[in-house]
């Protein structure tokens, strides 16, 4: 977890592809995917238990981080956007300054959201019917914090449908 904190305070969760002018996904973080979930489908129970709970433990933390963005800067940015557009003499320079930052936020916003949706891809649908009962239980125990923690993603059908299957 500290690792992830630590990536996200020095700008290590997305790169921007000058040639392209498109901010992806940076190669730490595909690299932490790629060796997490290969580990995650691993025959030994140990390895692809602590593989399944570092993965989900970086889920939790990006669907606090994806909330903390929307709430704590773009809900702002697309505010301070709006009063500068109803002024009868918007400043030209804010203006874009406040477009281009509330872009790039929202460019930020969109690989996080790819990382997420990845990492259910990658585990998730993978882990939630293990054979282990602790990797089992660990996977319902994270949906509900990912629910908890990002509603607006995961309080769909394709997500609620893990609980159901659980009942059942």
């Amino acid at each position: 977890m500290k690792l992830i904190q630590l990536a996200n305070d020095r700008d290590f969760f997305y790169t921007d592809n000058e040639d392209e002018g498109i901010i992806e996904t940076s190669p730490l973080v595909l690299d932490l995917l790629t060796w997490l979930s290969s580990f995650s489908v691993c025959k030994i129970r140990c390895l692809r238990y602590v593989a399944t709970f570092a993965m989900y433990s970086f889920q939790d933390y990006l669907t606090e981080l994806i909330v903390d963005l929307e709430d704590n800067y773009l809900s702002k940015l697309r505010k301070q956007l709006a009063m500068e557009q109803k002024k009868k003499r918007p400043n030209e320079k804010t203006l874009d300054k406040l477009e281009t930052t509330v872009s790039e936020i929202q460019d930020g916003k969109t690989v996080i959201e790819s990382n997420i949706d990845n990492i259910v891809k990658l585990c998730f649908v993978h882990r939630f019917k293990d054979v282990d009962d602790l990797i089992r239980a660990e996977s319902m125990l994270h949906l509900a914090i990912w629910l908890e923690n990002y509603p607006e993603y995961f309080f769909k059908v394709t997500f609620l449908k893990y609980f159901g299957w659980l009942l059942s």
